[in-house]
């Protein structure tokens, strides 16, 4: 068993073309593969760190033994694996429904107070989406007054970007 105890973390799954498909960032204090030592089975997914982190590795019979039977850490997790699962729920719905016009509009809407600082090539990770990709969808968006600027990010029209995801 993995727990996050400081720093950011990336997970994702290779494509057999060579990309990425990002699953999810998480921040600590957060347990990691959790699922999988609890099926006993290898970790489907990557994990990578994406700032100074510290991860304690805690052999999965003492967790088991140790803090499975306190009621705060079984709740701890069981509200980890829940997040995971909104997570995870709201990556299949983008992924399987929402055009990349769609994607980029509710993401610069879902991130509006920090979208400024985000780089481009973190958004088109995060979206799972190509660079050029992102860089056209911003200047559609551009075109139609929905933000100021594309780099920084500035939006001018925060329920024009609602309207664009909310449609669907």
């Amino acid at each position: 068993m993995h727990i996050l105890l400081e720093g950011n973390i990336r997970i994702y799954k290779s494509k057999p073309s060579g990309g990425e498909v990002q699953l999810m960032t998480s921040s600590a204090v957060t347990s990691i593969a959790e699922l999988a030592c609890f099926e006993k089975i290898p970790y489907p997914a990557n994990c990578v760190t994406l700032t100074q982190s510290r991860i304690m590795r805690v052999p999965f019979e003492t967790f088991e033994k140790e803090f499975l039977n306190n009621p705060v850490i079984s709740f701890g997790i069981i509200k980890s694996l829940s997040l995971k699962l909104r997570s995870l729920s709201n990556l299949v719905e983008r992924e399987l429904t929402l055009t990349s016009e769609q994607k980029v509009a509710k993401y610069i809407v879902e991130h509006e107070d920090e979208i400024g600082n985000i780089k481009q090539i973190t958004i088109a990770s995060e979206l799972n989406i190509t660079p050029e990709t992102l860089s056209r969808m911003l200047k559609k968006l551009h075109k139609h007054e929905l933000i100021e600027s594309t780099s920084p990010l500035i939006i001018s029209d925060i329920e024009g970007l609602k309207e664009i995801y909310d449609l669907f």
